[in-house]
């Protein structure tokens, strides 16, 4: 009879379903505190609305946003197809693994040392 709430995040504005995985709420946190984009494809929402210079896991082909950081890669799909992201998984991709990544650590520690 109800449909289930999605998980999101909406500006500043968090939406967490407990009966979803428990590292949904990482993964929302990743975009809530340090606005990394979903790394996985999802044309059809992402098409005409996403801008990869507004994410700092998000980049063109050459990956130049992450180059110099240890561990960071580049591969195709960064929430559109035509976009790269700096692992080959992350939480920010699925919930097959529970890192986050070098990019993605980096981006959240810049946010929390802001308030030390």
């Amino acid at each position: 009879l109800l449909n289930p709430v999605r998980s999101s995040v909406t500006s500043n504005t968090a939406k967490i379903n407990t009966a979803d995985n428990k590292l949904v709420l990482a993964h929302e946190l990743g975009h809530l505190l340090a606005k990394l984009a979903d790394e996985y494809v999802d044309e059809s929402h992402y098409k005409g609305i996403f801008d990869e210079k507004d994410y700092p896991n998000c980049d063109k082909e050459e990956c130049s946003k992450w180059s110099g950081i240890y561990g960071a890669g580049c591969f195709r799909g960064c929430s559109l197809g035509i976009y790269f992201r700096p692992t080959e998984d992350s939480i920010m991709k699925s919930f097959r693994t529970s890192i986050f990544g070098p990019v993605n650590r980096e981006e959240l520690a810049k946010v929390i040392n802001a308030y030390s």
